[in-house]
């Protein structure tokens, strides 16, 4: 059994790391194979992590504050509002309002779980078909930051493998349908798909990109130069590095602004807790202090 064939029997090596080092084996150049697919497959995973790293700061934060307020409106506030009560003070209009909001959510707390559970059947309904699939990639990609994110990291993936696979002596065509596999985003892989088509049928490489939305006149541009020169991996892997920076950029951006921005959120949220509660608290104080 070659190496290769060894490699197919387990799930949890990439077909296009399988394609390679069958083209090693054929070329007797496996070892310079190995080493180029380790280089660039170190690269695919740093494009990964940064994106989920990006994606999941934001999430943590949220979810942090999330935990804090609930512990303030349904710990805290309660207990100081039975004293309110039990000591007859006044409270002012903000105190009320902020007692009412949290008598609301917590009669009416069912609603939330309900929603999510609403979105979480549609979500799951529309997984099950390809439509539904294609619509929801699509939405992903038209998401505010996040949605250029994940692109630009899909396009350096991209452009990073099928540059190492033209470099190893791949066809166009059958590079591309190799890589179409590697992608779960429909959208996506139908660009890919649509691509090798447009190329089957006789259309140039910066051409068929053309027709997709995804792939920039940056992309086009480059492509185009390359099927000038004859270097198209060269323009591919060129093109890989720069989403890669971009995507790193991005990462970088977003660990700076999304954190103040969280923070002053939060501490907008916190200020209008505790200026709705020092009014009737020092209230209660001076109460206290008469009764003495």
């Amino acid at each position: 059994m070659s190496f290769s064939d060894a490699l197919k029997r387990h799930k949890v090596f990439p077909e296009v790391l399988i394609h390679l080092v069958r083209i090693g084996e054929e070329t007797g150049t496996l070892s310079g194979v190995l080493k180029d697919a380790a280089e660039h497959l170190q690269k695919i995973d740093d494009i990964i992590s940064n994106t989920k790293r990006a994606l999941m700061y934001p999430l943590f934060v949220s979810f942090s504050m999330f935990g804090a307020a609930a512990f303030w409106m349904f710990y805290v506030l309660p207990k100081l509002t039975a004293v309110f009560s039990t000591m007859g003070l006044k409270l002012p209009l903000p105190t009320v309002l902020l007692i009412k909001s949290v008598a609301f959510l917590n009669h009416y707390w069912w609603i939330f779980p309900l929603v999510f559970g609403m979105f979480f059947v549609g979500f799951f309904l529309l997984k099950l078909s390809e439509k539904g699939k294609f619509f929801l990639d699509s939405v992903m990609y038209k998401m505010p930051i996040f949605g250029t994110l994940i692109l630009t990291s899909n396009l350096a993936f991209f452009f990073e493998y099928e540059a190492l696979l033209l470099r190893v002596g791949v066809s166009i065509t059958n590079s591309l349908d190799i890589i179409k596999k590697a992608f779960k985003n429909l959208v996506f892989k139908s660009a890919v798909e649509n691509t090798n088509e447009s190329i089957k049928n006789g259309m140039g490489l910066s051409e068929s990109f053309r027709k997709n939305k995804i792939f920039e006149p940056f992309i086009i541009r480059m492509i185009s130069a390359g099927e000038k020169t004859g270097e198209i991996d060269k323009q591919m892997s060129y093109i890989a590095n720069s989403y890669y920076t971009k995507v790193n950029r991005m990462v970088e951006v977003m660990e700076k602004t999304i954190e103040p921005i969280v923070l002053t959120i939060a501490g907008v949220f916190f200020f209008i807790i505790v200026l709705a509660l020092i009014v009737p608290v020092y209230q209660l104080v001076s109460k206290m202090g008469a009764v003495r």
